[in-house]
């Protein structure tokens, strides 16, 4: 089995916040290597993710002309990204669950 390059700690994410297609669980150097850069930005900058320090250091580097954003479409390096503070934009909470009133509000028009 490949080293762990990043242990997860579910103490540390209560509201099981998570990154599309990132589990919830310790990842090995193969996972995180096989993962977009957005990715792999995204967990490193996730509090409930802790680097081992199995994987090289330049995984992490970027061409500085072009990178790739949470949806995966090419942005300028000069234009700023959509994420606000250290949170990448793929972030997605699993508390909200449940529709608001407003999202199950069926139409009344045709009784």
């Amino acid at each position: 089995m490949s080293e762990i390059a990043f242990t997860y700690s579910k103490e540390d994410n209560p509201g099981e916040t998570f990154i599309p297609g990132v589990p919830l669980r310790d990842l090995t150097v193969a996972e995180v290597q096989a993962m977009p850069k957005h990715m792999r930005d995204g967990v490193r900058k996730l509090s409930f993710y802790v680097a081992t320090g199995a994987l090289p250091a330049d995984i992490f580097e970027t061409a500085p002309d072009a990178t790739l954003d949470a949806s995966g479409a090419q942005e300028s390096a000069g234009q700023p990204s959509e994420t606000a503070g250290a949170t990448p934009a793929a972030v997605t909470s699993a508390r909200r669950a449940r529709p608001t009133p407003s999202e199950t509000k069926g139409d009344d028009s045709n009784p």
